[in-house]
């Protein structure tokens, strides 16, 4: 049964307001501090974490997954940490960007913590959800075209053109007509804007970039050949905030592998950083020129 003041921190943590939920953090923070290693504290500490975990409310979440930093970062729970392995994996993809931002920080934290153990059990599956989602959905495909949607249709023998004066030609005509004049709607196709439909590609490498940050050194082995194949992807990719965080990513990497490991990676890496110093992105380009230093 949770005291008073824990109850209280339990709905302070799931505020709406950003503000409060700080507030309830460093409360959180507080009662961890004075409870001096008490098991029956840190097992109510931990039950906040979890019934916040398990609530539909974005804003909940993310107070238990920053509540469960807290407790990973400064107490010692084996199965407090197990459990929250398998929460940032299964939030991966929440809804909401702000859960999980949330996710990769706690996944920084527990990298820091358990070392290579994390990134085994999490490396694929967040690789997994990159990979799946470099794509958006229906990019590249006319589904309301006049030829895919079988108003223009092969004539003729042998599948040759409608001659001037056919049937099939005024059939043509009127499709490309229909083609011509169709409204376009916002958020599809030509007015889909660059930055949208990515869905959770841009926090996932973040996710990724948080789980080598945290597991330092030690990632060396885990940065394959096909890890960094789908970094030099991402440095390219479309979308320029997946763009930015591939290139955020390769500085983490570089910081990991300082020393030798660097130099067998130094010669492709250059040229990718080098494509970005003319990126059409500000950003990326600033970015880089405090990258060049490694």
């Amino acid at each position: 049964m949770a005291t008073p003041e824990l109850s209280n921190v339990l709905l302070r943590l799931g505020a709406d307001r950003h503000l409060e939920r700080e507030r309830a953090l460093r409360s959180f923070q507080q009662c961890l501090r004075d409870a001096g290693g008490r098991p029956d504290v840190l097992q109510q500490l931990s039950d906040v974490v979890k019934s916040l975990l398990t609530s539909s409310k974005w804003e909940q979440k993310v107070g238990g997954l920053m509540a469960g930093k807290v407790l990973v970062d400064e107490a010692n729970l084996p199965d407090f940490d197990n459990l929250m392995v398998s929460e940032c994996l299964r939030l991966l993809e929440d809804s909401e960007v702000r859960v999980r931002l949330a996710v990769g920080q706690l996944l920084r934290s527990l990298a820091a913590k358990h070392g290579v153990t994390i990134i085994e059990q999490c490396q694929e599956r967040i690789l997994s959800s990159v990979n799946d989602h470099f794509d958006r959905e229906g990019e590249g495909s006319r589904a309301d075209s006049a030829f895919s949607s079988g108003i223009i249709t092969p004539s003729g023998a042998g599948g040759m053109p409608s001659q001037p004066g056919s049937p099939g030609s005024t059939n043509l005509l009127a499709a490309l007509l229909q083609t011509s004049y169709q409204p376009l709607v916002p958020g599809v196709g030509q007015l889909r804007h660059g930055t949208e439909g990515w869905k959770c590609l841009e926090t996932s490498m973040k996710a990724f970039q948080q789980l080598v940050e945290g597991t330092g050194a030690a990632v060396a082995p885990y940065i394959t050949g096909d890890v960094q194949d789908l970094l030099y992807r991402s440095m390219h990719h479309p979308n320029r905030f997946v763009r930015e965080t591939a290139h955020f990513t390769a500085a983490s990497m570089c910081e990991a592998l300082a020393g030798p490991q660097l130099l067998e990676i130094g010669q492709d890496l250059a040229e990718r950083l080098a494509d970005g110093l003319s990126d059409n992105w500000s950003q990326v380009r600033l970015l880089l020129t405090s990258q060049l230093k490694w």
